[in-house]
């Protein structure tokens, strides 16, 4: 078990109490050797991206400590105009507003960011790894504080009067050095985990895939079904088209609704690539985007005809009232005397039919289809029994990849709980680590 330093003292910071007696409280403006915020270049000028200099936005922070390779970047171009400015390895990088604020990363390269994240370094005071980590604990904290106005924010000020716990910085580095060393074993426990997460999930649709275009009878007699992207299927099976087996986009909003009305919307980021809703939003009518006009009912399936690579299609069961979708999808409305509402949702979602939505799909940056050409997909249709017996063996099936999955995931928010306190203890002393590397 690891010991406890011998002596404490009060920290004057009213959320960690005490701190070893030799450690000493400062306000960050001490150990701070430059802080900045980013920039984003004239959008206006297509020749000041894509270049050869990472550019990081708050959506590059995820759950890494090191940003290394960014999903935007900027050119020569900008850089020489002063448009961004080129921030040294080393830098600790705080997105300083909006839903990611408080997020905390370390520039492992020259690099530049937008203006939504400050750039800090340390100075030799502190350790810049410790600097991460002391922020990284306190991101809740500085989420509270922070000055709450339309969207939460904070500035350079603040950060330099931000209060920070300073060990000696050789017992900083050996604080970092213990924590960089543990924290590399539960991330690599994450990562297996979520890694078998993803192998389920693809156990998942594989079965989709092999149920609804060759049946679950494994003895059946298979013919040609004359469709290049399907291959063989079931003898006695049918195909049809989609159109002729559901309606499409029957339903929509008129202009002259109630401005009152209370809508519950699904936009396309809201389903995610696995079948699931992630998030309905609630609007009054005359509040709601443009495009959330789709009307939407129990037993419809709904996919998506825009950015068709996110792969959202799902199901809908049970639904809230008065439930919309955007004008991006397609909604499916199965006719129930020749085909089972879910039958046709899971034939939707798979991997054949996915694939060939996405390669029918025109424009580069934002690929689509229209319905239309989602109505003329070949349809296969057992008979409505066997519809309702693949849907019943998936269902099966599933209910046993749902519970591996939830045990799964409850495992993986303990490591996460278990390294931020492991972190927390060891930042604010209430662990002694100098032994123990």
């Amino acid at each position: 078990m690891i010991k406890q330093y011998p002596d404490y003292k009060n920290s004057e910071i009213p959320w960690i109490v005490k701190i070893p007696s030799h450690w000493e409280v400062t306000k960050s403006k001490y150990l701070i050797k430059k802080i900045q915020t980013g920039s984003t270049p004239s959008t206006n000028k297509s020749e000041y991206f894509d270049g050869n200099i990472s550019w990081f936005t708050p959506g590059d922070f995820r759950d890494q400590k090191e940003l290394v390779k960014s999903s935007r970047t900027v050119s020569e171009l900008a850089l020489r105009n002063n448009e961004v400015r080129l921030h040294s390895k080393g830098t600790v990088l705080l997105v300083g507003i909006g839903a990611t604020l408080g997020k905390v990363a370390i520039l492992r390269e020259r690099a530049t960011f937008n203006q939504q994240i400050t750039g800090i370094e340390t100075n030799n005071l502190i350790d810049e790894e410790y600097y991460y980590y002391w922020l990284l604990i306190n991101r809740e904290t500085i989420m509270e504080i922070a000055n709450y106005t339309t969207l939460p924010i904070i500035n350079n000020q603040f950060i330099r009067g931000f209060l920070s716990i300073v060990p000696p910085i050789e017992e900083q580095r050996i604080i970092v050095s213990y924590l960089n060393k543990n924290i590399l074993e539960i991330n690599t426990l994450l990562e297996d985990k979520e890694k078998l997460i993803e192998l389920l999930e693809e156990k998942r649709q594989a079965i989709i895939t092999e149920a609804v275009t060759k049946g679950i009878n494994p003895d059946v007699k298979m013919k040609d079904s004359g469709v290049d992207w399907i291959g063989e299927i079931p003898e006695h099976w049918d195909i049809s088209r989609i159109k002729y087996q559901s309606e499409i986009n029957v339903e929509v909003l008129s202009e002259k609704t109630n401005p009152d009305l209370e809508l519950n919307y699904i936009d396309i980021a809201s389903v995610n690539s696995l079948g699931g809703i992630d998030n309905i939003e609630t609007y009054l009518f005359k509040n709601a985007p443009s495009r959330a006009r789709r009307v939407v009912r129990d037993g419809d399936t709904i996919v998506s005809t825009v950015r068709t690579y996110l792969r959202a299609i799902t199901w809908i069961e049970s639904p809230k009232s008065n439930l919309v979708c955007s004008t991006g999808f397609a909604v499916l409305r199965p006719i129930r005397k020749s085909i089972h509402p879910k039958y046709l949702s899971y034939l939707m979602r798979s991997t054949y039919f996915i694939d060939e939505i996405v390669r029918r799909s025109t424009g580069v940056s934002y690929p689509a289809i229209t319905a239309s050409e989602i109505g003329l997909l070949e349809c296969l249709l057992p008979p409505m029994n066997e519809q309702r017996d693949i849907v019943e063996k998936l269902e099966q099936q599933f209910d046993h990849i749902d519970n591996v999955v939830v045990a799964i995931k409850k495992q993986i928010e303990k490591l996460k709980e278990y390294r931020q306190s492991l972190i927390y203890e060891a930042v604010t002393g209430k662990i002694d680590v100098r032994d123990y590397i």
